[in-house]
């Protein structure tokens, strides 16, 4: 392996930035390598020089934390089930006292947050161990907003948000995972609801851009500090202060969303002028093959 890695960076002369994995001494170990050609008064490449970091214990590091996620979101999923089935039960035996009544909403409503907390943990483990499908198959982009919006009006509606949709005329032609593309689009959208203040306004709109599908979610609410920028996608990164709604999060659901973009051959960007003066990402994905 590592002769290979000398011999392509001899052959096309162009730096190369891998992991290799050897035994030494016994013991497995990963080194982050970075090899570039030599060249000599000629221009031609008579040697390959690399550079190599031992960085078994962050790969060992980054498995553990893969499988305590796994864990967690498995171990925390087990109880959700039956407190679920115990508030089903509170609606039904009919009419309860007013504050019996708004204690049970409440509970509702912090059980279908902690259960999209712990589809996001899920989603975190499977991406990170290779193990999320995706059932690809032919879909419009409207299709795509359509099946986002829904599981994001009710909390568009509560915030009191002006949300205005202006997609193409014509129909888009996608390939993906409708509900993967779907959580690409709310959670966006979901993030406006939570950083702008109650009345609003969020925008999503959709063009075709050289090939691809561009997909905007535009708001005027909180904003991203410029220095927060370019680690927005990062795991387990939040921005500064707390949501207006007071629904938090654990910092993964940008990273599920590229992730997601990026199993889809898209891009994912975000783009804001500061704090208070909102904040754009845009999603672009290419448009399926003429039949």
């Amino acid at each position: 392996m590592l002769r290979e890695n000398d011999r392509t960076v001899a052959r096309t002369g162009e730096p190369l930035h891998t992991q290799e994995k050897v035994v030494v001494r016994g013991r497995r170990a990963t080194f982050r390598s970075s090899k570039f050609p030599l060249y000599d008064e000629s221009g031609q490449i008579y040697a390959v020089c690399g550079v190599s970091t031992d960085i078994t214990d962050v790969v060992e590091a980054d498995r553990r934390k893969d499988e305590f996620i796994a864990t967690l979101a498995h171990e925390l999923r087990n109880p959700l089930a039956p407190i679920r089935t115990g508030t089903e039960i509170l609606r039904r035996v009919g009419e309860l006292p007013p504050a019996a009544a708004r204690t049970r909403d409440m509970m509702e409503r912090q059980l279908r947050h902690m259960v999209r907390l712990v589809d996001d943990l899920l989603d975190v483990s499977r991406v990170s161990r290779g193990k999320l499908e995706l059932r690809m198959e032919p879909l419009t982009l409207a299709q795509v907003v359509d099946h986002a919006l829904e599981a994001s009006q009710p909390a568009l509606d509560a915030a009191g948000h002006t949300l205005s949709v202006a997609m193409p005329h014509q129909a888009v032609h996608l390939r993906g995972d409708l509900t993967r593309l779907a959580q690409v689009v709310s959670n966006p959208v979901n993030n406006a609801t939570k950083y702008t203040p109650p009345g609003g306004a969020i925008e999503l709109s959709g063009t075709v851009e050289d090939g691809c599908a561009v997909l905007a979610v535009r708001d005027n609410g909180a904003g991203i500090a410029p220095a927060m920028l370019p680690n927005v996608f990062d795991l387990f990164v939040q921005a500064e202060g707390a949501t207006l709604t007071g629904q938090g999060g654990l910092g993964i659901g940008l990273w599920l969303v590229r992730k997601l973009v990026e199993m889809h051959h898209g891009t994912i960007v975000a783009d804001s002028a500061g704090l208070g003066q909102g904040s754009t990402f845009t999603v672009r994905l290419p448009l399926a093959p003429a039949a």
